[in-house]
């Protein structure tokens, strides 16, 4: 037996490892498009010219000419002392005539400055067009789709043991449950408008689980496989954060119209046999499968222009699957909860008329 569990245990993880190969193939084609689909833009021109231009034209100083001020010197301007200037007036004179020394000694500098700078001068980038980047535009216009799809899954259903087990003693045997791989496919619509759109789906789901039992004192190995054949409707709410990249989140009805419990042990010989097969039918007498709610979570990727799709989708099951009838064989009542998740490959064709085309 623990050779056969470390062989599934196994196949899990390879296929688990091989949907993540898949995910991260499809979001490198993804980075692909992107890329190709993206232009370098172009350099107006260099920053350096742009500021030596811009301080040339802007930033100017209006000196006086010393020739002037000597005139004024020489001409013998008198000031008329009147009155005694006040000491504030006086510190005033003395800064202005500072600043006068200080601005007629940088104006030779500047003068031989300026034709360097005119020289220099580079011709403005006006004409020049504008750096052009091509992005995807999502359309504005309502976009209609429709398809079939097909997979396979992880299935596993809970508290199997609780049914039969109460553990209100210290047990003397091991109990185990597992889950089983499963297929899924049906039927979808999509819509969208920009970022957002919305999926309705119906699909065919199998949910199925064992639950194995080991006696430590008699060696007796016991069985028992639920299997149940569903019908699930579906309505999903999608975001495009990409183009061709979509998630999505809503929920799922899944609704049995078969159920099947199949009791076996390790016993051998034909009268063993007729009571494992008498406990499977007061199982499926005991057991009635119910409706269950099923909130689900999905990441996609759609490409357009061929209609290929692929999805890899996580549901689980918030309401009892099994509900336990009143029984004179010791079976219990227990809620029983769900987990599926499993990768999903479809087709689809736009139905409306207008082809929206990648911008």
């Amino acid at each position: 037996m623990p050779v056969e569990t470390t062989s599934k245990r196994k196949k899990l993880l390879i296929t688990g490892a091989i949907l993540l190969l898949i995910v991260l193939l499809l979001s490198l084609l993804r980075c692909n498009d992107d890329k190709e689909g993206t232009q370098v833009p172009e350099t107006a021109g260099s920053p350096g010219t742009e500021s030596v231009t811009d301080t040339t034209d802007t930033d100017t100083l209006l000196v006086e000419d010393p020739d002037t001020v000597a005139v004024n010197e020489v001409t013998g301007h008198v000031r008329k002392k009147s009155r005694v200037k006040s000491k504030k007036k006086i510190k005033k004179d003395a800064v202005t005539e500072k600043t006068t020394e200080t601005s007629e000694k940088s104006q030779p500098a500047e003068e031989h400055s300026q034709p360097l700078v005119h020289n220099n001068k580079a011709p403005r980038q006006d004409a020049q067009p504008k750096a052009q980047q091509t992005y995807y535009k999502f359309p504005k216009k309502h976009e209609f789709r429709a398809g079939l799809r097909a997979g396979s899954g992880y299935s596993r259903i809970l508290s199997l043991g609780g049914m039969f087990e109460d553990y209100s003693t210290r047990p003397r045997f091991s109990m185990k449950e597992k889950g089983s791989m499963v297929f899924r496919g049906g039927a979808y619509s999509t819509w969208q408008y920009g970022r957002i759109g919305a999926e309705l789906g119906l699909d065919y789901m199998h949910q199925s689980s064992t639950m194995e039992k080991n006696s430590y004192t008699t060696g007796l190995g016991e069985s028992a496989k639920f299997s149940t054949d569903m019908i699930a409707p579906q309505l999903m709410f999608r975001f495009y954060p990409l183009k061709d990249v979509y998630m999505s989140a809503g929920a799922a009805l899944a609704i049995p119209f078969h159920s099947d419990i199949s009791y076996s042990t390790n016993r051998t010989g034909t009268v063993y046999r007729q009571q494992d097969e008498l406990t499977s039918k007061h199982m499926n007498q005991s057991f009635k499968s119910r409706a269950q709610l099923m909130p689900s979570l999905k990441i996609g990727y759609l490409h357009r222009k061929t209609g290929l799709e692929a999805s890899i989708e996580y549901n689980y099951g918030i309401s009892d699957l099994y509900h336990t009838r009143a029984n004179d064989y010791g079976f219990m009542e227990r809620e029983n909860r769900s987990h599926y998740i499993g990768l999903t490959l479809g087709y689809s064709i736009e139905l409306n008329k207008d082809r929206h085309e990648d911008k």
